[in-house]
């Protein structure tokens, strides 16, 4: 236990990211194209054959290969460099159970992404391995404004809140002029 708290109080760069850092351009130019095209996706990935699902997960993981063979990626098995305290208690989850699980280290970076042999199936995983049913939703629960408009119409309250237009920076005065202090900003994904 001692080494989880080590890693809890250990310094990141960004304040805001805590105990699970994660690479902010990527995650930028990750929300950028999912707002968009997510909640279309979703619709169609419901209805879409296996075999366009399985190259879909079958991209990243040539990828990640491929950039291996040129010695820029690979898969370590430190546990001693998890990227978020949540992933190490995955991680340690794991071993407990006797899964082989191991962290992609990208041109020298561990990132947040693994992969695991379960029952003899590898999976790769972002964070928290999620069941591939979980993954076939209708709607993106990631998505906040969804959320809460699914919240809203069921009677569960939530809080005020606006989605601020992505190019068009200009009128952010009249947007936070709605709202009284404190206003709270969070990515929409």
């Amino acid at each position: 236990m001692k080494k989880n708290a080590q890693l809890s109080s250990k310094k990141v760069a960004c304040p805001y990211c805590g105990n699970a850092p994660i690479n902010h351009a990527l995650s930028y130019l990750e929300s950028f194209i999912s707002v968009g095209v997510d909640g279309h996706m979703m619709k169609v990935v419901k209805y879409a054959p296996s075999f366009i699902k399985d190259l879909a997960e079958w991209i990243p993981v040539t990828l990640f290969k491929t950039f291996g063979v040129f010695g820029h990626a690979i898969f370590s098995s430190d546990i001693e460099k998890a990227a978020s305290l949540r992933s190490r208690i995955i991680w340690e989850e794991a071993n407990r159970r006797g899964i082989d699980m191991r962290q992609l280290v990208f041109f020298g970076k561990p990132l947040d992404y693994y992969r695991a042999v379960i029952n003899g199936k590898t999976v790769y995983f972002e964070s928290i391995p999620l069941p591939a049913e979980s993954l076939d939703a209708e709607k993106n629960w990631d998505d906040k404004i969804v959320l809460k408009k699914e919240f809203s119409k069921h009677g569960i309250p939530v809080p005020q809140h606006v989605r601020l237009p992505l190019l068009r920076l200009r009128n952010l005065q009249y947007y936070f002029s709605l709202f009284t202090t404190p206003i709270i900003v969070k990515p929409q994904v």
